[in-house]
């Protein structure tokens, strides 16, 4: 489950690459790439705001229906 940031919910890549139904390397390919919106946490890796979930499946819808 995703760690609760105040009333954000924060997740971890393996946490994000399974809402968003991609492998891990995938989505550690797209931050590398800078393809889709995260943050880095200094110590502990790459993070995910619930935001930032929403925004990777509406670019992914809108560009679909392209």
């Amino acid at each position: 489950m995703a760690e609760p940031i105040g009333t954000r919910r924060v997740f971890t890549v393996e946490e994000a690459a399974d809402e968003l139904r991609v492998a891990r390397a995938t989505l550690y390919r797209l931050v590398k790439e800078q393809k889709v919106p995260h943050r880095r946490i200094a110590g502990t890796g790459v993070r995910f705001t619930q935001a930032d979930i929403d925004k990777i499946l509406a670019d992914a819808l809108r560009e679909a229906a392209a």
